[in-house]
């Protein structure tokens, strides 16, 4: 019995951070699977071909009257979508039988964190990583919704431990696999295919052959990948427009605009606990160096840049989801950046405090919404239009509602948004088709509207009537 209880004590000793790490990572992804956070507009939109590929009516958004293939507007693709579909179609639709494989997905990308991590900078920073990258409220909240930031940083860690290994033209094509499959799960990760650049130029410059024959099968892969899922796209839809949407945003060349306009943004505290991150961050890869290897730096390195000038290049406000994939990639750096400015006891004691603080933000429901608007204005809609001829332009509203009711169309604010018409034949807006519209708006545009066009659902969604002129058109 004693002999027992010792094995006992010594697993728990040995392994009892890693049981509280597994043991919270599954309480946060299950947590309130279906209802927390709140669902809205990309998450819905990409439930929207989710359920049309459960129902079998093929991978398409539909766009009133039209139903669009493979839609470029998503910027995700089927690793993220097909997952969500089957487990809608085995499961039937729900809020947490579309998130089920976004919770695997979160727990699959902390696993390949720790092991990444340990087998670059140890086992206690692999511990001190894994707890702030699990507490991280937009980790967790990105990744619990039907997202595509966590299942491209999945496939990305995929990529990092292939290139971890030793240089064989399997490890190359299996990273340059990830690395595309990363892209084509979320368009952004597709900053991972300049990202090795710099590791080809160095290896170049330095005339170091195998490995410049190394990164070349691992681009060449990678960019192979992601061909053949945009050649669906260049068949179905004008890839080139948005491309240029993602890489200058609304048709803008001006970089740095963000930086300019939303200064004030800026300097709010999740801004700044980013750079804390990232001054510890780059300071640990500076001591690793030695052990990643200088590919695996260059390559961390320019990808944490390229994700940066990403998040500062768009002429949109400051969006923190654009800064996700590399505050993902440094936090395996990070410890070892504490121990080297504030040693052993100080720099544990700063990460256990960052740990607590996160957790407790997350478990607190302070890192996003926690209310059950867009559920409410959904079953009022059910409840109150089921026969009338309406259009909803909210995404997260349309993916709730029953899809086999005629009388109901869906137009993707995406749409309006976007500075190019890709539906020129269809009567999208209100003034052409004549119905009334499910939409969101603020409550000052609320107050301002005619009363007897506006009708609300609950919070900010609301009905508009269309304007008296389509009347006498009608």
């Amino acid at each position: 019995m004693k002999t027992h209880l010792l094995r006992v004590r010594r697993t728990l000793l040995c392994y009892g951070p890693e049981l509280l790490l597994s043991l919270l990572a599954l309480y946060f992804a299950f947590r309130e699977l279906g209802s927390f956070p709140e669902i809205w507009g990309d998450e819905g939109l990409f439930l929207v071909v989710a359920r049309s590929l459960a129902d079998g009516r093929g991978y398409v958004l539909p766009t009133f009257t039209y139903q669009w293939p493979y839609p470029n507007i998503l910027m995700v693709g089927p690793p993220l979508l097909l997952p969500v579909a089957l487990s809608i179609r085995i499961l039937g639709f729900s809020m947490a039988a579309a998130r089920l494989p976004m919770a695997l997905y979160i727990l699959g990308s902390c696993v390949l964190f720790y092991i990444f991590t340990k087998r670059a900078a140890g086992h206690s920073a692999a511990r001190w990583a894994t707890g702030l990258l699990i507490t991280l409220s937009a980790f967790v909240n990105t990744g619990k919704p039907v997202l595509g930031e966590v299942p491209g940083f999945f496939f990305l860690l995929l990529g990092l431990l292939a290139l971890q290994g030793k240089r064989r033209p399997r490890n190359d094509i299996l990273a340059g696999l990830a690395f595309g499959l990363a892209a084509v799960t979320k368009l952004t990760y597709g900053l991972a295919l300049p990202a090795l650049l710099a590791p080809w130029l160095i290896a170049l410059v330095r005339r170091q052959w195998k490995a410049l024959s190394s990164v070349t099968v691992m681009g060449l892969t990678a960019a192979l990948t992601l061909f053949l899922w945009t050649a669906f796209l260049f068949l179905h839809a004008d890839l080139a427009r948005e491309m240029n949407q993602f890489l200058l945003g609304n048709g803008g060349t001006e970089l740095f605009v963000p930086l300019r306009q939303y200064l004030r943004d800026l300097v709010r505290f999740q801004y700044v606990y980013f750079d804390v991150l990232l001054l510890l961050s780059l300071i640990g890869i500076w001591k690793l160096k030695p052990a990643l290897g200088w590919s695996m730096t260059a390559f961390i390195v320019t990808f944490i840049a390229l994700n940066i000038l990403h998040f500062v290049g768009p002429p949109t406000p400051p969006w923190y989801r654009y800064l996700l994939p590399a505050h993902l990639v440094l936090l395996p750096f990070v410890p070892t950046g504490a121990r080297v400015v504030l040693h052993a006891r100080l720099s544990a004691a700063l990460l256990a405090f960052f740990i607590l603080a996160q957790g407790y933000w997350q478990w607190d429901h302070r890192g996003s919404r926690l209310a059950n608007a867009v559920a409410t204005a959904a079953a009022e809609v059910v409840r109150s239009y089921k026969d009338t001829d309406l259009v909803v332009t909210e995404g997260e509203i349309f993916a709730l509602l029953p899809q086999d009711n005629p009388h109901w169309y869906f137009v993707t604010n995406e749409l309006f948004r976007r500075t190019y018409d890709v539906f020129p034949s269809l009567p999208i807006r209100q003034e052409q088709h004549c119905l009334p519209v499910v939409q969101r708006m603020a409550e000052e545009d609320i107050l301002n509207t005619p009363p007897d066009r506006i009708k609300r659902l609950y919070g900010s969604y609301v009905v508009l009537e269309p304007p008296e002129s389509c009347s006498r058109v009608r």
